[in-house]
């Protein structure tokens, strides 16, 4: 979901960059958004643009936006540098996804590790207890 927002974040920085006002951008994004849920809600928070309202007043239905990502949604919306909060939203939850990535991966090499000599080990099972019981009978 983090990189979605970030994907989402750096997608309405762009759109807002060239020109296009904010709730257009919105409904643009709403439908390129893959995720079904996060694409109801930014057609939400379209709706709530396009009535006026301040995202301070978000309803509970949305549950996929991270609370600071609206904060800091909502700051730059008043401050008038919404395009940079979105960049600052976007860079905060994309270094947070490749954080977690390698995190990830550190905790599944010993596990792939283990995994890859069981395997190993019965292949060399199957291989060589053939091998053994061929020895027995020739010996008995």
């Amino acid at each position: 979901m983090k990189a979605n927002i970030a994907r989402f974040s750096y997608s309405l920085q762009t759109l807002l960059k060239s020109g296009i006002p904010v709730v257009r951008a919105l409904e643009m994004l709403s439908l390129a958004v893959r995720n079904s849920q996060l694409a109801m809600e930014i057609r939400m928070l379209s709706d709530l643009f396009r009535k006026g309202r301040e995202l301070g007043n978000i309803p509970d239905r949305i549950r996929f936006f991270p609370n600071m990502a609206l904060k800091m949604i909502n700051i730059g919306l008043e401050s008038g540098s919404l395009e940079r909060m979105l960049a600052e939203v976007a860079n905060h939850y994309g270094k947070e996804v490749d954080y977690r990535s390698r995190h990830l991966a550190t905790l599944l090499e010993p596990i792939l590790t283990v995994v890859l000599g069981v395997f190993v080990l019965i292949v060399a099972l199957a291989i060589f207890l053939p091998m053994w019981n061929l020895i027995q009978v020739f010996r008995g």
